[in-house]
């Protein structure tokens, strides 16, 4: 099985022996994600909610190739604890997106219930 990449987002994860699980030395073998000189980046990009499409353009990616490299290393739930810094985006760039007021204040609601862990305390 080749070996992953130091230094990857997904450096330490393993897959777990079940079925259905994916057959990691295969996917890196054939990821192109996973020979990208750019992997990280295209990682980090991905889980800071970046939009798929565009990273995709931008990496010479197709859309399926990143969902299935995500899916692949369960970088999905990485990207779900990024939901506060998703937030704060979103209320700085209010001038910038169209957002209506309901959205805007239910995006403050949140953001201010939300503790360091990132978890909605009600």
């Amino acid at each position: 099985m080749p070996e992953e990449k130091t230094g990857s987002v997904n450096h330490e994860k393993q897959l777990n022996d079940k079925e259905g699980s994916v057959n990691l030395g295969r996917h890196q073998s054939q990821c192109t994600v996973c020979s990208h000189p750019n992997r990280l980046e295209t990682e980090e990009a991905w889980m800071n909610w970046g939009w798929t499409n565009r990273i995709a353009r931008g990496y010479g990616f197709s859309r399926d190739t990143i969902y299935r490299h995500m899916h692949t290393f369960d970088l999905f739930n990485e990207g779900q604890k990024n939901i506060k810094w998703v937030l704060e985006k979103i209320i700085e760039r209010v001038d910038w997106i169209d957002i209506s007021g309901s959205q805007l204040v239910s995006a403050i609601q949140t953001y201010v219930k939300m503790n360091s862990a990132e978890q909605v305390i009600e």
